[in-house]
């Protein structure tokens, strides 16, 4: 193989060179110099079929100078802008606001961003840089328990990582949009394991309802705490969703609550999940004790909310809810069960007293499944064991050995040998 430099053409414009191949072919080879570095391009053969004229060759010369400097160009535009996770994040972020995404939803996609994906990544990290080894080395990161002295990862749990994993798989998504990647990173890395809905959690007997219920004060918000108590254990409404609920949704005369909303993070938007969205049967004693509320509210238009603060109107703070629940426990004597860890009690734990309640009396899973709003019934099955009828059962192993004989053998089986 040989090379013939011909004709040397104005400085920069590179250079057409004949060249023959092993095969014995001749072609044009053109060869330019674009921001230091040597290109070179076969145009074409310089005789036999399809062959190109000089000039047609020196026109393919200028076509390739062009396409070369374009993409120098633009690779020198990419690399200026340098396109960050926190900038392409953001962006994401900003798109989110323009769309059907919930207000909560973008709110907790901020959370993440914020406490755990940038102070890993770090803020001024190129986002085509991240690798599958990277993600793979947060999801470690957020799992490796935390130490006494602060070393060591965060300690969540599989689920609560696997979510900040499908937030950023969701960034990187967008980049691909965007043409700011050429792969996503997170979907070759491996994922969390999440675990089943855990059994071991805790709930207060209707005993100990009563109990916290008389404990809170005679003082502005004492009212408005007992009936959200007694709402949130006889319902299994969720916190967010008792914040949310309006007179509208009190159906006096079929006696059921309608739960079609839901305040996250101080912003109300649709329940958790399409199955949230629900009617729950309201017993008698939560009738009354709303029809009560009403009659004492100064807010009792069908938009106003149930549970709002009785002076303002406004929505009930979540976290002052939950510190005069914890407050009301212990002054009913039952602080020792307060508490997040070890199963202990928290307000959430009133939505399984309905649910281990709703079991304890019979009622169907599928039934319960509604109810509550889950969205699978694996959750539900967690309330299974309170639903056992023992005393049935034993009947039925009774009523099965009871007549002394031996079984019959099954139709069709064949002799003993």
């Amino acid at each position: 193989m040989g090379t013939t430099a011909k004709n040397r053409r104005s400085w920069g414009s590179g250079s057409l060179m004949e060249e023959r191949q092993k095969t014995g072919r001749v072609v044009w080879l053109a060869q330019i110099r674009v921001d230091g570095k040597q290109r070179q391009r076969t145009l074409g053969p310089k005789n036999g079929p399809g062959a190109l004229t000089k000039r047609q060759a020196e026109a393919a010369l200028r076509d390739f100078r062009r396409e070369a400097e374009h993409d120098a160009a633009r690779s020198a535009q990419s690399e200026a802008r340098r396109p960050t996770l926190a900038t392409i994040a953001h962006e994401h972020l900003d798109h989110l606001e323009t769309s059907d995404t919930k207000a909560s939803t973008i709110a907790d996609y901020r959370g993440y961003l914020r406490r755990h994906v940038l102070p890993f990544f770090g803020k001024d990290t190129d986002i085509r840089k991240v690798r599958v080894r990277d993600v793979e080395a947060f999801v470690a990161h957020q799992r490796k328990p935390k130490e006494k002295d602060g070393s060591g990862g965060k300690g969540l749990q599989g689920s609560t990582v696997l979510n900040q994993v499908n937030y950023l798989h969701a960034i990187f998504a967008f980049a691909q949009r965007r043409e700011e990647v050429e792969v996503n990173p997170v979907s070759a890395a491996s994922k969390p394991k999440t675990t089943k809905p855990s059994s071991d959690f805790s709930f207060l007997s209707p005993a100990q309802i009563d109990a916290v219920i008389a404990s809170y004060p005679d003082d502005t918000l004492g009212p408005t705490d007992r009936a959200i108590v007694l709402t949130a254990a006889m319902t299994g409404l969720r916190q967010g969703e008792l914040i949310a609920l309006r007179w509208s949704d009190i159906l006096w005369t079929e006696s059921s609550i309608r739960v079609q909303a839901s305040v996250s993070r101080g912003i109300e938007g649709t329940p958790k999940s399409h199955t949230s969205k629900r009617e729950v049967p309201m017993a008698d004693r939560v009738a009354r004790v709303l029809e009560e509320h009403f009659q004492r509210s100064h807010y009792k238009a069908d938009s106003d909310r149930v549970f709002c603060h009785p002076h303002t109107g406004n929505p009930y703070d979540p976290s002052k809810m939950r510190d005069r629940f914890y407050d009301a426990m212990k002054t009913a004597k039952l602080g020792h069960m307060i508490g997040r860890k070890g199963g202990g009690i928290v307000f959430h734990s009133l939505r399984h007293t309905f649910g281990t309640q709703m079991a304890s009396a019979g009622v169907p899973l599928v039934a319960i499944k509604q109810w509550l709003g889950h969205a699978d019934i694996a959750t539900t099955m967690i309330y299974a064991k309170w639903g056992k009828d023992r005393a049935a059962d034993r009947a039925l192993v009774d009523a099965a050995f009871a007549s002394g004989d031996p079984p019959r053998e099954p139709i069709g089986s064949a002799p003993a040998s």
